[in-house]
């Protein structure tokens, strides 16, 4: 049914709320049949009341018996019968609803054919009295010359022909021929915006593993581990990744407290690893490690609770408009300026990511630990502060130091009650494994405690801050 809705007197808008355009008012709708039911138009047209009931797709038979619906599967004749009429009565229902929405004109569209017709508008004009008699009966269709017979002379109802109009056919521009290519991409993307790393800087990778880095040697720094020349003591057990995965992983498990646990944890860990024949001597080496005594107050990892550390402490802090010029001009500690001058990363946005190997709580101060298992010789000498100190700056291990520093910093500024840089920073150790003596406790060992100021300039670089 095609419905024109006008603004007539008296009538309600109840679509108060909703936006259309001023043209709208006068546009031919269509809705259908279901859809105007109690409502008003002032012209409708209604194309299909042709249309019979059961010209449409094949569904089961479904009829009503005593109010209920029935799903006859066999198709019975006598339940055709009753399912015919039922939707007959549908059909003269929906015929009378379009008739009765028009306040001024309503026009209806027939198109006569040989076949009798079953619609609702032939059943109307068929004299039948029985809609059996009208369903079964055959032959050819006669509405309309009853319709004509029932209207002659009628000032209301006039049946005319349909206007014949000029045949329009649609013909479509002719499509242009292009040859199949893939669409081409004419933006920019950001390159600069990523996650980036201590790892990632010092390589120039541009992506950045959700792992911690144990020991790994970077690509293109043309730093070699050293072959194990020694068959004895820790000096002996394998150098590479591997290894510095094992020894971290036990590290991460280990009560630093109970040492009743240490051998057999050792032992698993390094059966996991295929490293059986270094039980000892690692258990040993570990045993030493967390009995050297460590900074001014001379504490010792043994007397660290589970309590009082975090170990793999991820942290993830933004970045903005780093790049080596800026972080030279920050780095003004003896041995860094050298090694910063090697570094080349592209400027880099986004975030910085990181694990930082254990964290820990010392009367009142925060402490963090990197494990270190370079091989740098065949015995603890080779491990003095001053041979750790040109590891630290060959491998950048200064850039990690500050990084993780900052990522403290800042954890401790938001976690931590009162905090302050001086009273609560405590400093970075790097302990090299290998190099444990306890007879040399200074052996293996690197401490620094970053000056404040120096803490914060870097983290306004990071801040993207001049």
């Amino acid at each position: 049914m095609c419905l024109a809705r006008q603004n007539w007197p008296g009538s309600e808008v109840r679509d108060e709320h909703e936006l259309r355009l001023e043209s709208d008012e006068d546009a031919v709708r269509i809705v259908t049949i279901h859809k105007s039911k109690g409502l008003e138009y002032g012209v409708t047209f209604s194309p299909f009341v042709r249309k019979e009931p059961w010209s449409g797709a094949k569904e089961f038979l479904k009829f009503h018996e005593d109010d209920k619906l029935v799903l006859d599967l066999e198709e019975l004749p006598e339940h055709k019968k009753i399912r015919n009429r039922e939707e007959l009565a549908e059909m003269v229902r929906q015929l009378y609803v379009g008739l009765t929405r028009a306040k001024h004109r309503s026009y209806l569209i027939w198109q006569e054919s040989s076949r009798k017709s079953k619609s609702a508008l032939a059943w109307l004009f068929s004299g039948e009295t029985s809609a059996d008699a009208f369903l079964e009966k055959k032959g050819e269709s006669t509405t309309s010359s009853r319709l004509q017979a029932a209207f002659v002379g009628s000032d209301a109802i006039a049946i005319e022909d349909l206007p014949e109009g000029a045949e329009r056919v649609f013909a479509p521009a002719a499509a242009r021929r292009t040859s199949l290519a893939p669409r081409v991409f004419d933006q920019e993307i950001d390159r600069s915006w990523r996650i980036s790393s201590f790892s990632s800087l010092i390589s120039g990778r541009t992506e950045e593993p959700d792992t911690p880095d144990y020991d790994r040697l970077e690509p293109g720094l043309e730093i070699e581990e050293e072959p194990i020349l020694s068959t004895q003591g820790i000096y002996a057990f394998p150098g590479g990744m591997r290894a510095g995965t094992c020894l971290h992983l036990i590290l991460e498990e280990l009560d630093f407290a109970d040492f009743s646990q240490l051998r057999p944890l050792v032992v698993r860990k390094l059966s996991d690893f295929h490293f059986e024949n270094f039980d000892e001597v690692v258990s040993d080496t570990l045993e030493q490690m967390l009995r050297v005594p460590l900074g001014e107050e001379g504490f010792t990892l043994s007397q660290i609770s589970r309590a009082s550390r975090l170990s793999e402490l991820e942290f993830t802090f933004p970045i903005t408009a780093l790049t080596t010029t800026r972080l030279r001009k920050v780095f003004q500690v003896e041995e860094l300026p050298l090694a910063i001058d090697r570094l080349q990363f592209a400027p880099a946005n986004g975030f910085m990511k990181g694990f930082i190997d254990l964290v820990f709580e010392q009367e009142g101060r925060f402490y963090f630990v990197d494990w270190k298992s370079n091989w740098l010789g065949p015995d603890s000498g080779w491990y003095a502060r001053e041979n750790i100190a040109r590891e630290m700056a060959r491998n950048f291990y200064n850039l990690q130091l500050s990084i993780y520093a900052v990522a403290l910093h800042r954890y401790l500024q938001r976690r931590l009650r009162g905090y302050e840089y001086e009273k609560n920073f405590g400093g970075a150790f790097y302990i090299f494994l290998r190099g444990i003596d306890p007879k040399k406790p200074d052996t293996g060992i690197f401490f620094t405690r970053p000056q404040c100021t120096f803490v914060e300039q870097l983290d306004q670089i990071f801040h993207g801050n001049p």
